[in-house]
């Protein structure tokens, strides 16, 4: 099989297509990556922590829906106090478009893949040229230089692996009591980000050092992953009691 090959054919969704948007295109290398990501799948429950919720069986989305809602009532009911707190949502730039293959490549060795499987993922990410056939002819061919693949069924669980680098950095600044975890209420647990797929969210007290070790902590994963927060897609909210001068 050559995977530095793939056919993309437009397929008819209804009867009489008369635009391109009546085409759904389809090509081989969709069906192998289909089936790495079935086999992938069951793992990634033992993989991905807890933090995450999209695209994990195991990991109910409605449980970070939750705590993001209290955090947003804790944020609108505290109001009193010497501590302040924000909540930064960060949207990162063109996630998928911007991956850097070698982070990949580092991510699934470090988290102890096969090395054959890693070849294999790696193997159909970076290895396939893109041809179009239309009228039973092959025309041009494209060639990616880095991303994952919008529309692959392998891109949204390869994605997942790639955040879960940022989560840990999250998790290793706890250690280094550097940025702390907050309970939003009694008996929730302590967090200090949540992840909804591509979008981070971040729960700190409101004071400059905690944002300076908040930006720290994303130019490392720029710098290891190519990925970087788009700042107009970004926003930053503060509990009732911070101070004007604070939320500048």
């Amino acid at each position: 099989m050559d995977f530095n090959s793939t056919n993309i054919v437009l397929i008819p969704k209804c009867k009489q297509s008369k635009s391109l948007n009546h085409y759904r295109p389809i090509s081989l290398g969709n069906i192998v990556s289909e089936a790495i990501a079935n086999r992938l799948k069951p793992w990634l429950d033992t993989i991905i922590s807890p933090f995450q919720s999209a695209f994990v069986s195991g990991h109910l989305i409605t449980d970070n829906v939750l705590l993001d809602f209290k955090k947003n009532h804790f944020l609108h009911t505290h109001s009193k106090g010497r501590k302040h707190f924000m909540d930064l949502k960060l949207d990162i730039s063109k996630g998928y478009d911007i991956a850097e293959w070698s982070f990949l490549w580092q991510v699934l060795g470090k988290l102890h893949f096969p090395c054959d499987f890693i070849e294999f993922i790696m193997l159909c990410v970076s290895s396939v040229s893109y041809s179009f056939v239309l009228s039973g002819k092959q025309f041009g061919t494209i060639i990616t230089q880095q991303g994952l693949h919008q529309g692959d069924p392998l891109s949204p669980y390869l994605f997942l692996l790639c955040t879960e680098s940022l989560s840990l950095l999250f998790l290793v600044a706890r250690e280094r009591g550097t940025i702390p975890e907050v309970a939003v209420c009694r008996g929730a647990p302590s967090i200090s980000h949540l992840l909804f797929a591509d979008d981070t969210m971040v729960f700190i007290p409101a004071n400059m050092d905690m944002v300076q070790h908040v930006c720290h902590l994303l130019d490392t994963y720029k710098l290891a992953s190519g990925q970087e927060i788009n700042l107009h897609k970004s926003s930053a909210a503060f509990s009732h009691n911070t101070p004007l001068e604070v939320q500048q």
